[in-house]
């Protein structure tokens, strides 16, 4: 769904191949530029996805691909898209404020303050670092939205939704909904690589929930435009609408107008257009006050505030509209404001992803007091979720329809259908607290951990629901009973948090639940340990190629997330140091690591992360890994040194080469923490992240112990590794009562 227009201008990049690949990459690029522009989005982004495949560039093809899935209404997916831009040199501020907010309809609050602070530092466009404050303010008044204390139930219209696009219900004398879709058969547009839109009407069979959608005719759908968001006159004798022009340069619709219709004779006359449609700007949404001579539309015309903004006309004396006019503040701001609409007691709603809300659009209320100030509340959750939600209509005082494509739904967007229910309100409240650090261990003692990001997940590790913690680290979620549940937790310099709980057995009576004053509470908590010096962060091994330093393909996801975490914390200073098995000589394995290291953090930078952040260190073989738990066949604590596994391998050999195998490792380990993440420009070190030499009685035996292997000492030639060293880990098969199975052997 695309509620406004955003022009873009890119200006094509020359590329001078030689190879048939090359030309390919040439010809899937252009193209798909050529779409970008003609807001073809759909289009775009799938030529520019086969661009990369064939080597186009990666900093230009990603960005675009973000921006075609932002610019039609999927900025949740766009997140990957910006982040590969990025990593690929992008610095580009649209990439950098977008990835944010990207981040943010995923519901990763914490990540996405965390890039717009990075941004504000980094960026030069003034208007979108304004944004980005505000955008930030947003995300911290989230924690006091919380959900709704009213006993609301939210469920998917099932009967009338489909896998297409389904939003803006509009009731008319109670037996028919019409509604906007999608769906059937007919040309594609090629913006968002669906059908077009058009108006449908639902007319109910008597229960209230269900009945049969038919398709308004061409009268009011025309071909290759959209139709949506229907509103009618009390007798129901009136409709207006929206509707698209076709895209072509001499067409009567330059972007989106409004159109009228009557109905005569029980069939819809042509529709047409109302004289105070802007034909440069985008007017959408439309809705009749119930007195009917007042009009409300979001318009993207001159003299709003923003993007989007809510504007009023009203009926003069001689039957016409009059000029709108903008609401104004406190409805409208910078962003985009739509889908207005006034209950039967007067209270006004609308749209918006401009006012502080969960993730996209969100449905708010402008609350009117005596006094005559006017505030905006959101209408909290379960109504709003981090996805798009939109288009509220209530049936009655307790019921009504609204439209999201939160997940979960038949569709794209899907109609959901809410009301008052005075069933009982299971919530789980819960606090944020830290582990004290002392010099560079970790206290026992807890304190109060504020604005943590917390996410409730169901027991299969599915998302469910995200929210920050307070300033007294409070959090709370709507919980069902009798089910499982998972808590995590994250916060740049700790580590993330997961406990489970579970509310089985909590169902309550009949009489208990008359007894109740309010919701039901759950109580728990989450402790997170914080990171410190030399703390090292486990992660599955990086593998390289026999006697080589390359990144494999393998090790790109591995190094991926190494990215994240240090994206994801700005604060710590990390070194990756790696480590051999002890067969070869001293030397020769100092060296290897050295460059698998170096090769390692190389390919981190490359991604964007600033190079006085890392540290690449070769430890040869000098530091066997120790075991802080059981790990297929050894015990916790066992350390794999070279005499040990030497001794192994007369009794299980595959079980040796399991313990060479886990001393080959690249480790990621913290080291020091910047003071300011956020100036780049003037970082103070509390500890510059330099290793130093491990000296102790345990190291110097260690050492000797190295020199009379039985590869002979250090001052030999190097010898040649086994090729079986290379063998990953999941290639060795461990049976339930601890056998080793080498798939390598006959």
């Amino acid at each position: 769904m695309k509620f406004n227009k955003l022009p873009y201008l890119f200006l094509f990049i020359t590329l001078a191949f030689l190879s048939s690949c090359v030309n390919k990459a040439t010809k899937f690029f252009n193209s798909g530029m050529m779409k970008f522009e003609k807001e073809e989005y759909d289009l775009a982004a799938h030529d520019l996805r086969q661009a990369v495949e064939f080597g186009a560039p990666k900093k230009e093809s990603f960005f675009a691909i973000a921006e075609s899935y932002r610019l039609s209404n999927r900025l949740n997916e766009a997140e990957q898209y910006y982040f590969k831009a990025i990593s690929a040199g992008s610095n580009k501020d649209n990439a950098q404020y977008y990835y944010a907010l990207s981040m943010k309809a995923n519901g990763n609050y914490v990540g996405a303050k965390s890039q717009l602070v990075k941004f504000l530092k980094t960026g030069v466009n003034n208007d979108l670092k304004a944004r980005a404050k505000k955008e930030i303010a947003a995300i911290d008044k989230i924690m006091d939205i919380g959900f709704r204390k009213d006993f609301y139930q939210v469920y998917n219209f099932s009967e009338i939704n489909t896998e297409e696009i389904d939003y803006s219900p509009a009731i008319y004398n109670d037996k028919t909904l019409y509604f906007t879709s999608s769906r059937g058969e007919g040309p594609i547009y090629p913006g968002q690589g669906t059908r077009y839109k058009d108006l449908f009407e639902y007319k109910f069979d008597g229960s209230g929930k269900s009945g049969i959608a038919r398709k308004l005719p061409e009268l009011i759908n025309e071909p290759k435009r959209h139709e949506s968001s229907a509103t009618f006159t009390p007798d129901g004798m009136t409709m207006i609408f929206s509707r698209s022009g076709n895209g072509k340069r001499n067409d009567y619709i330059k972007e989106v107008d409004l159109f009228q219709s009557k109905l005569v004779k029980g069939q819809w006359s042509e529709a047409e257009r109302l004289p105070i449609s802007d034909e440069n700007a985008w007017d959408s949404s439309p809705f009749l006050s119930a007195d009917a001579k007042t009009l409300y539309f979001s318009s993207n015309r001159e003299g709003g505030l923003g993007s989007n903004d809510i504007w009023y006309s009203t009926l003069t004396p001689e039957g016409t509209w009059g000029a709108p006019t903008n609401m104004g503040a406190p409805v409208n701001t910078d962003r985009e404001e739509l889908f207005p609409y006034i209950k039967s007691n007067g209270e006004f709603y609308f749209s918006s992803d401009g006012h502080p809300g969960f993730g996209q659009l969100d449905i708010f209320k402008l609350e009117s007091f005596a006094d005559g100030h006017k505030e905006i509340n959101n209408l909290g959750k379960p109504l709003n979720s981090t996805h798009d939600d939109f288009g509220i209509l209530y049936k009655d005082l307790k019921t009504g329809y609204f439209a999201s494509n939160r997940p979960g739904g038949k569709g794209d967007d899907d109609i959901y259908y809410f009301e008052y229910d005075l069933k009982v309100k299971y919530v789980l409240e819960g606090k944020t607290q830290g582990y004290k650090v002392l010099s560079d261990t970790v206290s026992q003692t807890l304190e109060i951990l504020p604005q943590t990001a917390v996410q409730l997940l169901d027991d299969k590790d599915n998302y469910l629901a995200s929210t920050v913690s307070d300033k007294q680290g409070n959090f709370s979620f709507e919980i069902q009973p009798e089910k499982n549940y998972f808590l995590r937790a994250n916060r740049d310099s700790y580590e993330t948090a997961k406990k489970s709980f579970s509310t089985l057995g909590i169902t309550l009576s009949a009489k208990q639940k008359e007894e109740l004053k309010g919701d039901y509470i759950v109580k728990d908590s989450l402790q997170l340990k914080p990171f410190v010096k030399n703390m090292v962060i486990e992660f599955p091994p990086i593998y390289y190629d026999y006697d080589k330093w390359d990144i494999t393909k393998a090790s790109e996801n591995v190094l991926d997330a190494m990215t994240r975490v240090l994206q994801e914390h700005p604060s710590i200073l990390v070194e990756l140091g790696s480590h051999t098995d002890a067969r070869g000589s001293v030397a020769y394995n100092d060296n290897l690591s050295q460059k698998r290291a170096e090769s390692a953090v190389k390919n981190i930078l490359d991604k964007g992360i600033t190079p006085n952040r890392l540290t690449a260190k070769g430890y040869g073989e000098r530091i066997p890994k120790s075991l802080d738990k059981d790990t297929s066949g050894f015990k916790n604590g066992t350390q794999l040194r070279h005499t040990y596994l030497d001794s192994l391998e007369k009794q299980n050999k595959v079980l040796s080469e399991l313990g060479h195998q886990l001393n080959r490792r690249t480790e990621f380990k913290i080291v020091g923490f910047i003071e300011k993440p956020v100036d780049l420009e003037n970082i103070d070190v509390i500890d510059n992240g330099a290793v130093e030499e491990i000296i102790d009685t345990n190291l110097i035996e260690l050492e000797k112990q190295i020199i009379e292997k039985k590869f002979g000492k250090s001052t030999v030639e190097p010898i040649k590794k086994e090729i079986i060293e290379e063998k990953p880990i999941n290639q060795i098969e461990i049976q339930p009562n601890g056998t080793v199975i080498d798939p390598f052997e006959d």
